[in-house]
């Protein structure tokens, strides 16, 4: 028989109860006061390319990203194409999903921010994009992105390989994907021959008598100091060396104003689309433009070349009638400080994978004096100095200097300054040689050249100072 429970008792576990709700109805209001804490982020997907392979200087692709959090939190989506995944010397595009912009990466900056269908092309040093053609469309997870992409002349010979990449809005990356392939195969042209066979440039100078102040003059660029060559594959996120173009009879020219107007030839100059510029589109320094007309065998040459609307400024221009001897005026300067060309001068990789380069090269030194000797026409310097080398000054790597160790693009190189020597062309670095950007280059083997110093070389007479 149970006994009946005390006053005491049932008030206890009434103030247990009423203890009790309270507890929890504290609980729930917390809880109801708490942030959401959302699902754990999703990592965004690089996915594939169409298509995966082809060949051209021109290419549509397609290219897929996913993010299982739905294509609006994909933040942008990247195209790389280059022999690795490097953004150095290659033709790198992105979609920036959120603001609806395409870019263009110029080895420094993203150049562009276009939407798109817009009318508008950018262009890099290696890389092109038709913006007319290029579009954007998510549906679920995937994003999917069409660009009309070209390649600049750096990129020709080059066999490509082709990467995505995706980031979110949450800064979360997919990583480099390789997707795909590409070749961009060089145009088929044929350069006309550069001045008649007696013009200095063309001319051997083996048997040339040495200059009776040689001496002094290595010893004023430097007897000791390494042989550079100016050019190879990349340098600093640019074609390293000064690129030159052709065009033919239908380049329509363009107008160019100078701020040397006195010693340019006056345009129009057939300056293409996009043309190569050293040191890139948007690069620093003397910003050569080097254009062949292979129908009217002129050669067009530029310096400190900007672009502006309808037309190009500059600081000076010449234009070489490719099938005379014909020199510049006494005084007058050329897109070289010498008043030289600059384009015969230039180490160009056709000539050296054929074996030998078959005319003078151009190079640059430290300090020059008041003077000039022909072909060069102009003197950069207020020096009367007589030791300093003048422009035009032609030296040649001595006959004994052995070649047996370099490797063969450099012995194609070193031969050529035994045969046909160099001008100084310019005032720039001891020793620079000149040439064209070429991604077929080993820069390894190009530095090779550096074995080669100052005191190897001998000054040869090939005429008097004039200027001074």
């Amino acid at each position: 028989m149970m006994k009946d429970e005390s006053p005491h008792a049932t008030r206890g576990r009434a103030a247990f109860a009423r203890l009790l709700a309270c507890l929890l109805a504290t609980l729930a209001g917390a809880a109801a006061a708490m942030p959401h804490v959302a699902a754990a982020n999703s990592v965004p997907r690089a996915g594939v390319i169409a298509p995966a392979s082809g060949s051209g200087r021109t290419a549509i692709l397609q290219s897929t990203y996913e993010d299982a959090d739905g294509w609006r939190d994909l933040g942008s989506a990247h195209l790389l194409l280059n022999t690795s995944v490097s953004s150095r010397g290659a033709a790198y595009f992105k979609y920036d999903q959120n603001a609806n912009r395409f870019y263009v990466f110029d080895g420094t900056v993203w150049r562009g921010g276009y939407a798109p269908r817009a009318r508008a092309v950018i262009r890099t040093a290696f890389g092109v994009l038709s913006m007319s053609d290029t579009y954007a469309y998510g549906s679920g997870p995937r994003l999917t992105v069409r660009w009309r992409v070209g390649f600049a002349s750096y990129m020709y010979n080059r066999n490509l390989r082709t990467y995505l990449y995706a980031k979110d809005d949450h800064v979360v990356a997919s990583g480099w994907r390789r997707a795909g392939s590409w070749s961009v195969p060089a145009p088929a042209v044929t350069i006309p021959p550069i001045f008649p066979g007696d013009n200095p440039w063309n001319s051997r100078i083996t048997t040339a008598s040495v200059h009776p102040n040689s001496a002094h003059f290595i010893n004023s660029i430097g007897a000791s100091t390494e042989l550079h060559a100016d050019f190879g594959t990349v340098w600093d996120g640019a074609p390293n060396g000064i690129p030159y173009c052709t065009v033919g009879a239908g380049q329509v020219k363009v107008p160019i104003s100078f701020y040397y107007p006195d010693e340019s030839d006056p345009g129009p100059y057939p300056i293409p689309p996009g043309p190569p510029v050293e040191k890139g589109p948007y690069g620093e320094g003397d910003r050569h433009i080097l254009i062949i007309d292979t129908n009217s065998k002129l050669l067009y040459e530029v310096y400190d070349a900007h672009p502006v609307p309808g037309g190009w400024s500059a600081g000076s221009g010449a234009i070489f009638d490719l099938t005379s001897n014909r020199l510049r005026p006494d005084s007058w300067t050329s897109a070289d400080a010498a008043g030289l060309p600059i384009f015969p001068g230039l180490v160009r990789y056709d000539e050296v994978a054929a074996g030998a380069i078959n005319h003078a090269l151009r190079f640059t030194v430290p300090r020059t004096q008041r003077g000039f000797i022909h072909p060069a026409t102009h003197f950069a310097s207020d020096s009367d100095n007589p030791d300093l080398p003048p422009m035009g000054l032609r030296l040649r790597l001595k006959a004994g200097y052995d070649l047996s160790s370099f490797p063969r693009p450099v012995r194609v190189i070193l031969q050529t300054l035994k045969t046909y020597g160099m001008f100084v062309a310019d005032n720039g670095g001891p020793w620079y040689i000149s040439g064209a950007p070429d991604a077929r280059f080993s820069d390894d083997e190009l530095h090779e050249i550096s074995r080669v110093r100052g005191r190897d070389f001998e000054v040869v007479y090939t005429g008097p100072i004039l200027g001074r």
